[in-house]
């Protein structure tokens, strides 16, 4: 089963139509948060060169030379709340690019996205269509199994009258 299958099998698809669970997919209500520690290589990853030297230069005036240092050492976890208020108030303040490192660590994200799955309405027709089949295929199987666990039960009760044989 893939992983979009399996994904949308816990949505209870049976009792939505494919544009309802195509929209729960993408809903962004999954927090998203990189704890990982930064470094000035992941800011100019983002935001290029440039944008790294303008946050250096930011840090360095607005008196958190730590980060500075921090950055340049060992990293810093940018998804902290203090951060990323710093890293908003530092867009606002002309830095270009805050918001997008920001972003970067801490976002809402939907499950489309947790899981790294690209899709279409259709493919989620798709997929839904092969669920109802699979579940309509063994709610069939279970009540014939149903049917045969009675027919052995019988058989076992039975006091072998050729009158009252059980039937399957």
């Amino acid at each position: 089963m893939t992983l979009l299958k399996k994904i949308i099998n816990s949505l209870q698809y049976r009792t939505k139509t494919p544009e309802q669970i195509f929209s729960q997919l993408n809903d962004k209500n999954i927090l998203y948060e990189d704890h990982i520690p930064w470094t000035w290589a992941g800011i100019a990853a983002v935001v290029g060169n440039t944008g790294a030297e303008s946050l250096r230069i930011a840090l360095e005036n607005h008196g958190m030379g730590w980060a500075v240092h921090q950055l340049g050492g060992s990293g810093l976890d940018l998804s902290l709340n203090d951060v990323q208020y710093a890293l908003y108030a530092l867009e606002a303040s002309g830095v270009e690019g805050m918001q997008q490192v920001a972003l970067s660590v801490k976002r809402m994200q939907s499950i489309l996205e947790k899981n790294n799955i690209s899709t279409d309405i259709e493919e989620v027709t798709l997929t839904i269509n092969e669920l109802k089949l699979e579940y309509e295929k063994k709610k069939e199987i279970d009540l014939a199994m149903d049917r045969v666990n009675d027919y052995k039960i019988s058989i076992n009760l039975w006091d072998g009258n050729p009158d009252t044989k059980p039937v399957l």
